[in-house]
């Protein structure tokens, strides 16, 4: 019985080991990975990326340009969650989606609207 007592300790010593050791080396990936993802302003660019190439929220006929558009506000969303400047840019991109849903219309005179003040926020 007694040989057995320190093996047990020896396999938890060694398994307290490994998950500290992997745990490591999981935050050491992590760090490395976000610090060369850019940030906000790499979301921001990239939804802005996203709208340059969406060329209509109309439901009717182009579902995929309107999931377009709510991944690059939600892009938005991510950059202004990191950094406040993009706050207007968030709000100017989540707008034309809104009002998709609201009329179920993308030629909407109000989406129409808030499709070029979100464009102009990607330009400012």
């Amino acid at each position: 019985m007694s040989s057995a007592q320190p093996r047990r300790g020896t396999v938890m010593v060694v398994g307290v080991l490994g998950l500290v050791l992997g745990a490591g080396i999981m935050a050491l990936v992590w760090w490395i990975s976000s610090a060369s993802s850019g940030g906000p302003a790499a979301d921001a660019n990239a939804a802005c990326a996203v709208v340059d190439r969406t060329d209509s929220l109309d439901p009717k006929t182009d579902m995929a340009g309107l999931r377009r558009w709510g991944g690059a506000a939600e892009l938005a969303a991510a950059a202004a969650e990191g950094d406040a400047e993009y706050k207007s840019l968030a709000d100017a991109l989540v707008k034309p989606r809104e009002l998709v849903m609201r009329h179920f219309d993308g030629e909407h005179p109000e989406v129409l609207q808030a499709v070029e003040d979100a464009r102009k926020a990607c330009q400012a």
